[in-house]
């Protein structure tokens, strides 16, 4: 990820550009002439146009979890708020324009770090999910045992539900999302398994 006030300056503006023109449209100059720099400081930081996307989608999938991050941290039981922070997932995604265009004309720039195989995106979302699920099971709404596995596991539940929908609503709204949770990923949070058996 960019790092640098230059660096920085450049993937801004590319997304500036993106949301303009769209991506297939938006050429580096246009990047260049928003973030007030040359073409030649673009290659410099970036060696290329799919670089630079990857890293503009990088960093909007890491905004839109932080949303979500948001709603975790937010009071209520467990189901409450995952089933608030899925609904933040789907509109912040359903919504996003940039990652919309992506999906449609270059999908193999996006997909990667959508699905199972986008590994750091899945770990953020383990990693945002675990500490509510330890409020949770020091509350006594789950189970104490396997967290780290359970958030892992929600985490890739959550991303196969929404990736139904492509980058469309899977949900028709809170209810919905809410009727999902407790149907389907409260029930595993709620018994240590017997190991007897």
């Amino acid at each position: 990820m960019p790092s640098g006030e230059v660096d920085r300056r450049i993937v801004d503006a590319a997304l500036t550009c993106y949301r303009k023109f769209g991506v297939r449209k938006s050429t580096l100059e246009d990047i260049a002439r928003e973030a007030g720099v040359s073409r030649a400081t673009i290659y410099r930081y970036f060696p290329n146009k799919d670089v630079l996307l990857r890293v503009v989608i990088s960093q909007e999938i890491a905004r839109i979890l932080g949303r979500f991050q948001a709603e975790l941290n937010s009071g209520d039981r467990l189901a409450d708020r995952l089933a608030r922070g899925i609904l933040a997932l789907q509109e912040e995604l359903s919504s996003h324009r940039t990652l919309h265009s992506v999906f449609e004309l270059e999908p193999e720039l996006l997909l990667p770090q959508l699905t199972v195989e986008g590994r750091a995106s899945l770990a953020m979302l383990a990693s945002f999910i675990l500490p509510a699920l330890r409020s949770a099971a020091t509350l006594g709404e789950i189970g104490q045992e396997n967290l780290d596995e359970k958030a892992e596991w929600i985490s890739r539940m959550m991303v196969s539900e929404l990736g139904r929908a492509g980058l469309g609503r899977r949900f028709a709204g809170y209810e919905a999302v809410l009727d999902w949770v407790e149907a389907r990923l409260m029930p595993a949070l709620l018994f240590e398994e017997d190991e007897s058996t």
